[in-house]
């Protein structure tokens, strides 16, 4: 009964509106065509060539020269540091033990004196010189 109603309804919904719904077809993919104003590039690209490795870029140069600055005062300012001791604005923070859970002890060091090794020191934090 429910099958032969909805045949009723589809014939009477064609004979009012028509075939409104777009035709499958059986085979391929539904394509729409573009209109001709639209430009479609037909070749295909190329890759374009490296650029020269011999041209002098100011750029990286002025860069490499920042960098190696900073570098340099990195190197100055943790030279002579005991083992585990980090700069501070002020004095340093040392690295003294480990806690039974793992956690680092710290204790922080207001003088430039207790944070590097002196002059032939040797010990705890301190190379061999």
């Amino acid at each position: 009964v429910t099958a032969d109603r909805k045949k009723a309804v589809n014939k009477e919904i064609e004979q009012k509106f028509g075939a409104f719904k777009r035709k499958k077809r059986d085979v391929g993919v539904a394509t729409q065509r573009q209109p001709s104003s639209v430009h479609q590039t037909q070749q295909k690209l190329r890759p374009k060539d490296p650029p020269s490795q011999n041209v002098r870029d100011p750029v990286r140069e002025r860069a490499q020269a920042n960098y190696a600055a900073v570098l340099d005062e990195l190197h100055n300012k943790f030279k002579g540091l005991k083992e585990g001791c980090f700069p501070r604005p002020k004095g340093c923070l040392c690295v003294i033990g480990k806690t039974a859970e793992g956690r680092d002890i710290t204790e922080r060091r207001m003088k430039d004196a207790d944070c590097k090794c002196k002059e032939g020191e040797k010990g705890p934090g301190c190379p061999a010189a």
